[in-house]
C-alpha cells in the first residue's frame, strides 16, 4: 500500500471516528444531563461564621425526566463542586410521583476557622459516580466586625473649699 494510500485511509478513518462521536453524543446516549430531582438544605443559615458545623438534608422527588425509575436503589451523598466528599453515603429508593424520599445527613461540615470574610462555599447532593441530582447550595461566610468606640469618661470638677481660720 502507498503512503498516500494510507495517509488518505487515516483521514477516513478519523473523520468517521469524529462523525460517529458525534452521532452518539448528540443521540441522548452519551453523557447524561443532569436532572433535578432532589433539594439540598443547609442548616443553620445562608450566612455562617468560621467553626460553624453545618447540618446537610436532601429531599429525593420524582421527576419524569430521570433516568432511572421509581424503585431504583441509589447512592447517595454531598460533595462540593470538586467532587470532595462531604457526607457518606447513604442508599435510597427512588421515589414514586406523588412521593418524597428525606435523607437526614449524619456527617456534618465544619466552615475552617481561617475561613475568609465572603468565602463562599458550594455544596451538591449527587449519586452514582458523582451525578448531581440537586440544584448547588451555597452558604456564605461572614465574619462580623467588632466595633470599638472610643468613650470619653467625664469626670466633674468640683473646687476645693479649703478650711480658713
Amino acid at each position: 500500500m502507498s503512503k498516500s494510500l494510507k495517509i488518505r485511509w487515516a483521514r477516513i478513518s478519523i473523520a468517521l471516528s469524529i462523525i460517529m462521536l458525534m452521532v452518539f453524543l448528540f443521540s441522548g446516549n452519551g453523557i447524561a444531563a443532569n436532572v433535578i430531582t432532589a433539594n439540598l438544605n443547609i442548616t443553620p443559615s445562608a450566612n455562617v461564621s468560621p467553626g460553624t458545623q453545618l447540618n446537610f438534608k436532601g429531599s429525593i422527588f420524582n421527576n419524569p425526566a430521570f433516568s432511572h425509575p421509581p424503585g431504583t436503589r441509589l447512592r447517595c451523598w454531598v460533595v462540593q463542586p470538586d467532587f470532595t466528599r462531604v457526607t457518606e453515603p447513604v442508599d435510597i429508593d427512588y421515589p414514586l410521583p406523588g412521593q418524597l424520599v428525606t435523607i437526614a445527613f449524619t456527617d456534618k461540615f465544619t466552615i475552617p476557622s481561617n475561613a475568609k470574610h465572603g468565602k463562599l462555599y458550594n455544596f451538591y447532593l449527587v449519586y452514582g459516580i458523582y451525578y448531581p441530582i440537586s440544584a448547588k447550595s451555597s452558604v456564605t461566610v461572614t465574619i462580623k466586625k467588632l466595633q470599638i468606640s472610643q468613650n470619653k469618661v467625664l469626670i466633674p470638677i468640683t473646687k476645693k473649699t479649703e478650711n480658713r481660720r
